[in-house]
C-alpha cells in the first residue's frame, strides 16, 4: 500500500512522508 501511495501521487504530505520514511529502514 505504501509503495502505491509513493508511486501514485508525486506530492506526499509531510506527515505521510515521515511515516513512509520511518517504515523504510536505511532511509532517513
Amino acid at each position: 500500500m505504501q509503495n502505491r501511495i509513493f508511486s501514485f501521487p508525486p506530492i506526499i504530505d509531510n506527515h505521510s512522508k515521515i511515516l513512509i520514511l520511518g517504515s523504510i529502514p536505511g532511509v532517513k
